[in-house]
């Protein structure tokens, strides 16, 4: 499972930073977990800045279940830099629904394609230094920070919808409150002379 460090997250950042389409998308994926398909079936209606809510389908195995969550500070912040870009572009005369488009794709303003979020992501992470990684790394990495600042795996199957409590159970083991404080203690006792 690979996550990204904080040493990694903020020079991946630092080189988003000039984009805000990129940097609003990327933090939205690593603050919420998300997978590449949710952020491209994002709608622009999703999104309540006035109220400071996004609201987020979680799709897997053609499951969806939508929840709804308190943005984020970063996020909000991104989001606030975007959006007045998002205004301007053709996408509200042509009646685009999506947050996120692309001019990639073969019509100019169209929503933006899991590939395009793969090519992106592999191309800061590169200019990055950061090897070994892929865009699924932000969802390991949100489910990484929950678990390491004392959230529960219960709390940590809530925030990313994991199917099933096993699925979150991995990241508190590996990186929960708990295993910092139990390495701690080994630590100690291989230190103390018995």
């Amino acid at each position: 499972m690979k996550y990204l460090t904080i040493e990694e997250e903020k020079k991946f950042f630092q080189m988003v930073r000039n984009n805000k389409t990129h940097s609003a998308m990327f933090q939205l994926m690593l603050d919420y977990g998300m997978r590449i398909s949710e952020i491209v079936r994002l709608k622009i209606d999703d999104v309540d800045m006035e109220n400071r809510r996004i609201t987020i389908t979680r799709s897997k195995r053609k499951k969806d279940r939508t929840n709804d969550y308190r943005l984020t500070d970063e996020c909000y912040r991104k989001l606030k830099a975007y959006l007045p870009l998002w205004k301007r572009r053709e996408v509200v005369k042509a009646g685009n629904p999506y947050l996120f488009i692309s001019n990639k794709t073969k019509g100019l303003n169209e929503q933006m394609r899991t590939w395009n979020v793969g090519h992106l992501f592999r191309k800061y992470a590169k200019l990055a230094r950061i090897s070994k990684t892929n865009p699924h790394s932000l969802r390991h990495t949100c489910a990484v920070r929950l678990a390491s600042n004392g959230l529960s795996q219960w709390d940590v199957k809530d925030r990313l919808w994991h199917s099933s409590v096993i699925s979150s159970q991995s990241y508190v083991q590996l990186f929960g409150k708990e295993k910092k404080e139990q390495d701690s203690r080994c630590e100690q006792a291989l230190r103390t002379n018995g």
